[in-house]
């Protein structure tokens, strides 16, 4: 019998993207690298409450104002930031490493190579980073998409990750994806496939409300450089 079946991220994943539901979407300004990660879009969902409150003398409980709070005092999350967190909370699980242990970066001159050592570790996993050819591989086959695989984005300036895979009779159905972006915020986004012989940017993306850019203007953008991709140097679900 012919039936859907689901596949989704594991629990530790799904209470990561839970902690961070409703936080608005921030990345650092040029310089702000070697600042604390909870003001450049770099920091666990805890300790940047702890930092709002901190600086509003006062504990928030109510998430519409804590998101504009937020958003007041350019606090939030970046689309790398939150992958990474999503990625270290399955990767961690299965092997008691973070996920950075595993990312190799870019090669990048002397200079740059000396400020990279300086920041924090959870601000060095960048969206190019991760979706790199030296980090991921390219998924082609839209039948191959699997749940944890990532998304690239305008050329490597998003990413997303991919929470959930419905398929029947064993070909993909449905994508759906989270990420942080510009105007939504932590979000989700739907791709339902209408035809898995042709290109991933074919398909039907849902809007995703609130969005400045939508993901697939962004995915179109650079298009050559964008395209699902896996990590090569460990396999989330074996």
């Amino acid at each position: 019998m012919k039936k859907n079946i689901t596949h989704k991220l594991p629990k530790e994943a799904e209470e990561v993207y839970n902690k961070f539901k409703n936080f608005p979407y921030y990345i650092h300004k040029s310089g702000a690298r070697l600042q604390k990660y909870t003001i450049v879009g770099k920091g666990y969902p805890e300790d940047i409450e702890k930092h709002l409150q901190y600086i509003v003398k006062r504990k928030i409980e109510n998430p519409t104002e804590k998101r504009k709070l937020m958003e007041e005092n350019k606090l939030g999350i970046d689309c790398s930031g939150f992958v990474s967190y999503i990625l270290d909370a399955i990767v961690y699980k299965k092997t008691g490493n973070h996920i950075w242990k595993y990312i190799k970066k870019p090669t990048i001159n002397p200079i740059k190579a000396i400020s990279y050592k300086l920041r924090p570790i959870s601000s060095k996993l960048n969206a190019a980073t991760l979706t790199s050819d030296i980090n991921t591989n390219r998924i082609n086959n839209i039948n191959e998409i699997q749940v944890g695989d990532l998304i690239k984005f305008n050329g490597g300036a998003h990413v997303a990750i991919i929470n959930q895979v419905t398929y029947f009779n064993n070909r993909v159905k449905s994508i759906k994806y989270i990420h942080s972006t510009e105007g939504a915020g932590v979000s989700e986004g739907i791709i339902n496939i209408k035809d898995d012989k042709k290109p991933l940017e074919i398909q039907e993306w849902k809007e995703v409300k609130g969005a400045k850019f939508q993901p697939l203007y962004l995915f179109k953008k650079k298009i050559n450089n964008n395209g699902v991709r896996r990590l090569k140097y460990i396999n989330l679900f074996d």
